[in-house]
């Protein structure tokens, strides 16, 4: 499993060499019997789940609708406020980004790109 809750399987076709493959979308290969165009979907929701009849075939706008409706915002941009990322700026004068991360439960990545001013250059 990956850090970002996907399973993944090493896989080697005969003659060939091993290679990382995504645990639900060979499910959805195999359940199919042709390569996926696009992205492999979860209708469940679930990212570690390689139930044939949970996934689909389509594309990042799909799944942002999906994401969207279903109210499974992972990511902590979705959660910044102006109050919010100025505490982040004052928490990172004497703390880690990591520290600060985990302190305001936000992934490291969303403090790093607020401290970077890849987002919120404006506070």
């Amino acid at each position: 499993m990956n850090r970002n809750g996907y399973g993944y399987l090493h896989i080697r076709r005969p003659g060939d060499k091993w290679r990382l493959r995504s645990a639900h979308r060979l499910a959805f290969e195999m359940a199919n019997g042709h390569p996926a165009q696009g992205m492999v979907l979860h209708r469940c929701n679930n990212r570690k789940c390689i139930n044939p009849e949970h996934l689909y075939n389509g594309d990042h706008a799909q799944n942002m609708r999906d994401r969207a409706a279903s109210g499974n915002n992972r990511s902590g941009r979705d959660r910044l406020t102006h109050e919010l990322v100025s505490r982040i700026k004052d928490l990172c004068k004497e703390k880690t980004q990591r520290d600060v991360a985990k302190l305001l439960g936000l992934p490291k990545s969303t403090v790093g790109d607020v401290m970077s001013g890849k987002t919120w250059k404006d506070v």
